[in-house]
């Protein structure tokens, strides 16, 4: 039976974990003088520590003579389990105190695809110049998508575009204000100009992001007030591809004017103005009330608007 099961079998031991440092740097250092002067501590007081250490083990550890400190059979036995504990616990200390300064660690991030395009792409860039040690890991995910994705704790944040559903425990916050418009391309850029109402828009193919994200429920919500059936005739996963086929003539669609002025400069399409007034639609910050991360809390203060 070695040291280490001799001793929990026989005593109930509390060793400190401060005696057995004290263990490892007479042992690295050679002798007590300078453990002490390692430890910033005095000679008489480490001498005190190793009596009390072997006296609660019931053996001694070391040998001491002029020359300095050397292990005994017993001290030979448990110190490659100390110097593991000690050289453990002194790198995990380590990077408890990088990941608490920001110089390593990671973020997960859940964003919808508007929202990386109108307010989070630039704000990811200066985070990580900033602090370029934390690892970014970002999923594309929709509104709904992310904040389901949050109330679980598998992403650390979300940022996402409104309307956003309530959940018990994740803050909202207003990041962006953002308006979207209805363009048209191709051969519809010259008739579409006879679209006054959202009525008139029944004989006219519509390009709309898939039911069950937000925007969907947005529109379906905005024609339903007017007494209408937003019914789409092409749903796609993105505004990306919502653009491109209306670039390409294959209908009409809602886009934020941010995405849309490039092209609208360029010919490629045109706006259509109505005279219902869409709503402003908002990018937000999703977080959880009990979010504990630093780095989470920093990204977090640096997406408020200044």
């Amino acid at each position: 039976m070695n040291l280490l099961n001799r001793a929990s079998q026989e005593a109930n031991m509390d060793v400190n974990y401060e005696h057995y440092r004290v263990f490892y740097f007479v042992v690295k250092c050679g002798s007590f003088t300078k453990a002490a002067e390692a430890l910033n501590s005095s000679q008489p007081n480490v001498t005190r520590t190793m009596n009390r250490l072997e006296e609660e083990l019931g053996c001694e550890l070391l040998c001491r003579s002029n020359r300095g400190a050397s292990l005994t059979k017993e001290g030979s036995e448990l110190f490659p389990y100390v110097e593991t504990a000690v050289e453990a616990l002194s790198r995990g200390e380590g990077v408890l105190a990088e990941t608490l300064n920001l110089q390593r660690g990671y973020l997960t991030i859940g964003a919808s695809e508007n929202a990386m395009v109108l307010y989070l792409t630039e704000k990811l860039k200066e985070f990580h110049e900033t602090y370029p040690g934390i690892r970014l890991h970002i999923h594309n995910y929709s509104t709904s998508q992310a904040r389901e994705q949050l109330r679980q704790g598998k992403i650390d944040f979300a940022v996402v575009t409104t309307p956003v559903a309530d959940a018990e425990g994740i803050e909202v916050k207003r990041l962006l204000k953002f308006q979207e418009t209805l363009v048209a391309g191709g051969a519809f850029r010259r008739t579409a100009k006879a679209c006054r109402r959202l009525a008139d828009l029944e004989d006219y193919p519509l390009i709309s992001h898939g039911k069950g994200t937000m925007t969907f429920e947005f529109y379906r919500q905005l024609f339903l007030e007017q007494g209408l059936i937003f019914r789409p005739d092409m749903e796609v996963a993105s505004s990306d591809q919502v653009l491109s086929l209306v670039e390409h003539g294959l209908g009409l669609g809602f886009l934020p004017e941010q995405m849309t002025k490039a092209a609208i400069r360029n010919g490629h399409l045109s706006r259509v103005s109505l005279e219902e007034q869409i709503p402003i639609r908002h990018v937000v910050l999703l977080t959880r009330r009990d979010t504990a991360k630093v780095a989470a809390r920093r990204f977090a203060n640096m997406l408020q608007p200044r």
